[in-house]
């Protein structure tokens, strides 16, 4: 039999189709207003109704989700910090009690500037804090213009810090005082009259004088605003040479004092003047 030769006519190609490739091809060739609604698929922007159905369902319950994060947030805000109320409560305790000038041992000569100067700068400070005119309010303590130093009658201030929302149960009367009472705590209830005062008593372990400017309380009828946060206390006939410790308190019925811990209801501060 004779044998059939296939002669190659020249270089040729294989080439296979793909289909998605067909598909692309279509989507080019598509007149775009197609593309936004195609009738013939029942499509929308080339999703179908059950795909923008997953869609529409799907974020929605992602804000939904989100809400309600948003609500139990805002709801647990609202009772820890207001209960309700347009002022914020307290989170932690009473206030604390500040005293200036700082350190633990005030240890002056009143014939040497730089140590008055120290200390009657920190008093200047915290006044000013207030406002400019914040030291005229105690002006009675501050006739040397270094805060009685000099006079050897030194100031300290003595300021309950802000809690915004803090209302203070006062003793209005001297039958509503605490048992465990200092005998000046009494007498001071007794002469001045009337509710809404912190009352504020010093002790010393030397028989010294205490002077309060402008009275021996905190006027709280303002809820504590301002300088009702501050009273000054004027140390008199300081034993000279002599290493005196100082204990101040605050009375409410909601301002536990601890005796352990400085600045929970009370300050102590050692007090030692100089004099040659």
């Amino acid at each position: 039999m004779p044998v059939d030769f296939v002669v190659p006519a020249g270089n040729y190609e294989v080439r296979k189709r793909f289909r998605h490739l067909e598909t692309q091809r279509k989507k080019y060739q598509m007149p775009w207003s197609k593309s936004v609604l195609d009738l013939e698929h029942h499509r929308l922007f080339g999703r179908t109704a059950w795909g923008w159905a997953r869609i529409i369902y799907f974020y929605l319950l992602l804000y939904l989700f989100i809400f309600l994060i948003l609500v139990i947030m805002i709801t647990i805000f609202y009772y820890s910090f207001y209960k309700g109320k347009l002022s914020p409560q307290i989170l932690k305790g009473a206030p604390g009690i500040s005293r200036f000038p700082k350190p633990g041992t005030i240890r002056f000569n009143p014939n040497i500037l730089e140590d008055l100067y120290f200390y009657a700068d920190q008093i200047d400070n915290v006044l000013y804090k207030f406002d400019t005119f914040g030291p005229q309010k105690f002006v009675e303590c501050n006739k040397d213009k270094l805060w009685g130093y000099q006079e050897k009658s030194p100031c300290v201030i003595i300021k309950i810090n802000k809690v915004y929302g803090f209302t203070a149960e006062t003793y209005d009367d001297v039958e509503s005082l605490p048992k465990h009472k200092p005998a000046i705590l009494e007498e001071t209830v007794k002469k001045y009259p009337g509710g809404n005062k912190i009352w504020l008593t010093c002790e010393a372990t030397k028989k010294m004088d205490f002077h309060f400017i402008p009275y021996p309380y905190f006027d709280a009828s303002n809820d504590l605003t301002y300088l009702d946060r501050v009273v000054a206390v004027q140390m008199k006939n300081i034993p000279p040479n002599e290493e005196v410790r100082v204990t101040c308190k605050v009375w409410a019925k909601n301002i536990d004092i601890a005796e352990k811990h400085s600045g929970h209801g009370h300050v102590k501060f050692y007090l030692i003047m100089h004099v040659k």
